[in-house]
């Protein structure tokens, strides 16, 4: 279900546990197996640690080098989208309106808890949220359902939308030039020149 990279280095997860791992860009692979039957629905890779998220808040991490290990998320929630930095800052997002954060890379977790009504989310609901960015500054970013756009520089303590919209967002992705990158159903994408302050639709010639 999804795939990371780090250099050449790159991490692959699916169904019942499944983990492929290649080092040389994604020319060869090898497959194991992480202790679950549950399906694994992102992951995130860097030069320190990995960390995977899936069904039923299930997450793994691993340190650079080391055996995958078990964290208690604290939620039964799916969690669909998960990101750190390299200072092992970590958010992982998922069914309504579920968004967790780490401060030591993964190991333990603590649920944040939204405002949706001052978001502004019809009567309040608590939307999927599909995807999420961490900074190398800390900053957060999340995507999901109505086509929000969430923005945090506090570490999830309050929040800003920077857009939304009518179809869902499913993933993001800010590069330390601060361009990136937000897509989602229908064709729909968003870009930031600006670190994620403000995004732009961008026309990818959908029909």
């Amino acid at each position: 279900f999804s795939v990371d990279f780090d250099g050449a280095r790159g991490v692959a997860v699916g169904a019942f546990g499944e983990v492929q791992s290649t080092a040389d860009g994604g020319k060869s692979w090898t497959k194991s197996k992480l202790p679950t039957e549950l399906t694994l629905l992102d992951v995130h890779t860097d030069a320190v640690r990995t960390i995977a998220v899936g069904q039923t808040g299930t997450i793994f991490t691993q340190a650079a080098g080391g055996a995958w290990e078990p964290a208690t998320s604290g939620v039964t929630s799916r969690l669909f989208g998960v990101a750190s930095n390299v200072d092992g800052l970590a958010a992982a997002a998922g069914e309504f309106g579920t968004l967790l954060l780490s401060e030591d890379g993964g190991r333990s977790w603590h649920k944040l808890t939204l405002d949706w009504m001052q978001i502004g989310t019809d009567g309040g609901a608590e939307p999927h949220l599909y995807g999420v960015d961490v900074g190398a500054d800390g900053m957060l970013t999340v995507v999901g359902e109505f086509g929000l756009v969430l923005r945090s520089t506090d570490r999830g303590r309050n929040w800003s939308v920077q857009s939304r919209g009518t179809p869902s967002v499913f993933a993001v992705e800010i590069r330390e030039a601060g361009k990136g990158f937000a897509v989602g159903q229908d064709g729909y994408a968003l870009k930031t020149t600006d670190n994620g302050v403000t995004w732009t639709c961008v026309d990818v010639g959908r029909k």
